[in-house]
């Protein structure tokens, strides 16, 4: 059955707009959002919108409309929805604390200047692959800021620069007979080589190599990667 509201009308029109006054650019009510009224009294906005949004609450058409218009993507499937202007700023942070970065891992969250935390990464791979549409404008800031953003991950490189990384990762590990699957080695030129996903990748033969390669490769290590 759905709960009964914890709250007046009036009070949570009340929360829900003294929350947007300090959250302007937000788009939705975070979990744990907690806002007092004038009056002193708190309102748990946070659950009360995750309890709307799953149907556990029923409210109006004309505090829906209210909540829509302040809080757009509220009733949307992923939560997880930021405005433009904090996925930039989100950018602008993970980029200042790794400058060396082309792209965005994974698991990336960064925690903005009003508290609010984006889960940058999977926000990336959403992007990455077409599942969310983003402006012109922010793909652009994007790629400049991590240039490989938009590539496949499955990193391609040169022979030569895969000699190069068997021979800086074996002088490195010289008692390592094979490629732990996390090794990264940088080149003379800069270039970063994922050499342990490159091993993994041998072992399970969906990246190919020439036989002089492969003959470098055992002499160096067992072809595994752990």
């Amino acid at each position: 059955m759905p709960r009964k509201q914890a709250y007046t009308e009036a009070q949570l029109k009340e929360a829900l707009g003294l929350y947007k006054e300090e959250h302007k650019e937000s788009v939705y009510i975070p979990k744990r959002t907690v806002v007092t009224l004038k009056d002193g009294t708190e309102v748990k906005l946070g659950s009360w919108g995750k309890s709307i949004k799953i149907g556990n609450t029923k409210i109006s058409s004309e505090l829906r409309k209210k909540v829509l218009d302040l809080f757009p993507n509220q009733f949307e499937n992923n939560s997880k929805a930021f405005s433009e202007l904090q996925l930039k700023e989100a950018l602008k942070i993970y980029k200042e604390e790794h400058k060396n970065s082309d792209h965005i891992p994974y698991r990336a969250v960064v925690t903005l200047k009003d508290g609010a935390k984006v889960n940058l990464g999977t926000w990336g791979t959403y992007i990455k692959t077409r599942k969310k549409s983003i402006s012109p404008e922010l793909e652009k800031e994007i790629i400049s800021l991590f240039p490989t953003q938009f590539e496949d991950n499955r990193r391609t490189y040169l022979e030569e620069q895969i000699r190069e990384a068997l021979d800086i990762y074996k002088r490195d590990h010289k008692d390592s007979d094979h490629i732990l699957r996390s090794a990264a080695v940088t080149l003379k030129d800069g270039t970063k080589v994922n050499l342990g996903t490159w091993g993994n990748n041998v072992k399970r033969g969906t990246t190919r190599i020439s036989l002089g390669l492969r003959k470098k490769f055992l002499n160096c290590f067992r072809i595994s990667s752990r």
